[in-house]
């Protein structure tokens, strides 16, 4: 019995001591692995302890190249808009911002995106059209949740841009008068009603219609919160509004051949410049855009590594006069509203510092304040026995009774000290006035109906013919159809040729300044790789859409007053057109303005651009940056973080091709 216990306890204990070498070498294996996987930092050697061959060979091989960041934050405003970029609500550097990042365009800055497109040209024109562009869009081209990007998505962004109230750079949309797509919706075909000579400026920042549409709201709603779905580089993951932050990270579903370098990207609202100093010096922000406060640029000056640069956004603070409210509607007291406003005091007192702050060219022909009005001085002089009733006087007999309102958006606080000081000064002169602050849409809809008499807000000042035209145009709303199939009949059959949409670079279908080719068209490229014609399937067609089952029958005020003139029309067509030159439209919507005191101009914004340490992928000096407006520097954080590798000094030949930066960004 006992010589058989000792032999099971021996047994055991071989099988133990055979088991441990096992374990032992498994455990060695792990852990050799494990440093295989996650490497510890290099031994650091003394270079005077190191021998000669070893120095030697350590002055050989090239210093590699850090690895670029896969994170960056960047500082911004505080958030008090929405995120979408057709909005003037919403209408800020920061919408701007994410919109590029996010959203597909058909063109930048009059280049061909060929990411999203395989061509875009102007074809004949269809019957009753006056001119026709069709579009090819890239077969891989897809929103981030995997659902193709189609004509869908053009006709639903000229649908509401061209019928919703407060939308930027409407009057291209509102010349188009049918859509149809063709191929899966890969082919798109525009009819617009009146040339329009700027057309590649249409049909920036897609929106995703298959998840906006579908939502109970209206159109300056669907995007209030986020963006739902991205067509670009980058997708929306986080809106943070109670700290401020709104984070991209890499679109893994985009189709194009830039990549971008930088995985995440956080948007941090700085709050003040103290605070923006700090972030910046302990390397908690690596750049920021920012509207300047009175010392900001000192300060961020100070801090080591920093450069700073004051630029000018396209964009300006007016207030505009309600050419259909009671009191306003009439032009001389207009006029005597625009004579008592002190354009550089308002200026100053709004934007919140004395420097660094460009006050806005008046309109020519406008008056304007020069100072701060003496009441009674003036009420003395107004009593004169003998002197004619003066447009202030019956200005200051009309609001007697009722107070002129001066409204703006509360979220916004340069507009808001903008209305303050109006009504102060207003009240200075004796006439009664009251600020009245709301959210941006409320107070369009206000100005336009009357029942505010000025509002101060923001206006895009792009320099270009829709931008322009948008901000004047005043015309009737005609029926249109829009997103039906291509006709059934072969294009000859319409007495329509073939054109092609996939021309030469630089932007197929247009000359190098954005103008239609003039260039016969060819053949257009099949987007889905069919040979054949351009007949298109019986089965696949169908009944165009009215986007306005009736016309109205009163004129819609198109601008931002309720003005409407059919000689402001007939300029705004010519602009669209291209029969008249920008500067000459310019110049005659500007004596119209001035002339019927719809606004006064205020300043134009500014806005520093900060950067903490030198960014792998952006320029070294931080004046060297694209500006890249109307969306900011910002917008070129999809090129940072790519970087060449560097070249070998030993083997040249195995040399690393440079990666490439997005089109977008260039």
């Amino acid at each position: 019995m006992s010589s058989a216990v000792n032999r099971a306890t021996t047994g055991r204990r071989s099988t133990r001591r055979r088991a441990l070498p096992v374990a032992a070498v498994v455990l060695c294996v792990s852990l050799a692995a494990g440093c295989a996987a996650r490497p510890g930092p290099a031994p650091v050697v003394d270079p005077g302890q190191m021998t000669r061959p070893a120095r030697a060979e350590a002055e050989a091989t090239p210093t590699p190249v850090p690895a670029p960041s896969r994170h960056i934050v960047v500082g911004i405003d505080q958030l008090h808009g929405g995120f979408n970029p057709h909005l003037a609500a919403d209408d800020d550097t920061l919408t701007r911002t994410v919109a590029r990042l996010v959203l597909p365009s058909a063109f930048y800055d009059g280049v061909l995106n060929r990411d999203l497109l395989k061509g875009a040209a102007v074809v004949p024109a269809a019957p009753g059209a006056a001119m026709t562009v069709r579009y090819v869009i890239a077969p891989t081209a897809q929103w981030s949740d995997g659902t193709p990007i189609t004509g869908t998505d053009f006709a639903y962004l000229a649908t509401q841009a061209s019928t919703q109230p407060g939308v930027v750079d409407a009057a291209g949309y509102r010349a188009i008068s049918e859509i149809r797509t063709s191929r899966g919706g890969k082919t798109v075909e525009v009819d617009f009603s009146t040339p329009v000579k700027d057309w590649t400026g249409l049909f920036a920042n897609l929106l995703p219609s298959h998840l906006v549409r579908v939502l109970d709201a209206p159109f300056d709603q669907v995007l209030a919160e986020t963006i739902p779905a991205s067509g670009n580089l980058y997708q929306v993951t986080t809106v943070d509004r109670a700290r401020g932050r709104v984070t991209l990270s890499r679109n893994d579903r985009f189709w194009g051949a830039a990549t971008a370098g930088i995985e995440t990207v956080d948007f941090v609202a700085v709050r003040a410049t103290v605070e923006g100093s700090e972030m910046l010096r302990s390397g908690q922000l690596a750049a920021a855009d920012l509207r300047p406060q009175e010392t900001s640029a000192e300060s961020y000056a100070l801090v080591p590594g920093s450069q700073v640069r004051s630029y000018e956004q396209q964009a300006r603070l007016d207030v505009d006069f309600s050419t259909t409210s009671d009191v306003l509607s009439s032009r001389d007291l207009r006029a005597a509203v625009a004579s008592l406003i002190d354009v550089p005091l308002v200026a100053r007192l709004a934007a919140g510092r004395t420097r660094d702050i460009q006050p806005a060219a008046p309109w020519p022909g406008l008056v304007t304040a020069t100072g701060v009005p003496d009441v009674d001085a003036a009420a003395q002089a107004d009593s004169t026995p003998g002197q004619p009733t003066t447009a202030v006087e019956n200005l200051r007999a009309v609001t007697t009774n009722r107070k002129l309102v001066i409204a703006a958006d509360a979220a916004d606080t340069q507009a808001v000290a903008a209305a303050l000081t109006i009504a102060d000064v207003l009240a200075a002169a004796g006439v009664q006035a009251a600020p009245s602050f709301s959210d941006p849409a409320s107070l369009r809809r206000a100005l336009a109906d009357g029942t505010v008499d000025a509002v101060v807000g923001w206006h895009r000042t792009t320099p270009t013919p829709l931008a322009l035209a948008s901000e004047f145009q005043c015309e009737q709303l005609t029926p249109r159809r829009m997103h039906a199939d291509l006709p059934t009949e072969p294009r000859g059959a319409a007495g329509r040729t073939d054109a092609s949409a996939d021309t030469a670079e630089g932007g197929a279908g247009v000359d190098g300044a954005g103008a239609p080719a003039a260039t016969p068209a060819r053949e257009l490229t099949d987007p889905q790789g069919a040979a054949g014609d351009d007949t298109i399937d019986p089965s696949e067609s169908a009944v165009a859409t009215d986007i306005n089952t009736a016309e109205t029958a009163r004129t819609l005020r198109r601008t931002p007053s309720g003005f409407c003139d059919p000689q402001v029309d007939q300029v705004v067509a010519d602009l669209l057109a291209g029969d008249v030159t920008l500067p000459q439209a310019q110049a005659q919507l500007s004596e119209v303005a001035g002339r019927e005191v719809l606004s006064v101009p205020l300043f134009v914004e500014r806005r520093l651009l900060v950067t903490s340490r030198e960014i792998p992928g952006a320029p070294a000096d931080v004046n060297e940056w694209p500006l890249l407006l109307p969306a900011g520097p910002l917008a070129g954080v999809a090129s940072w973080g790519v970087t060449p590798a560097a070249p070998a000094t030993t083997a040249p030949e195995s040399t690393a091709p440079a990666s490439t930066t997005p089109s977008q960004s260039s």
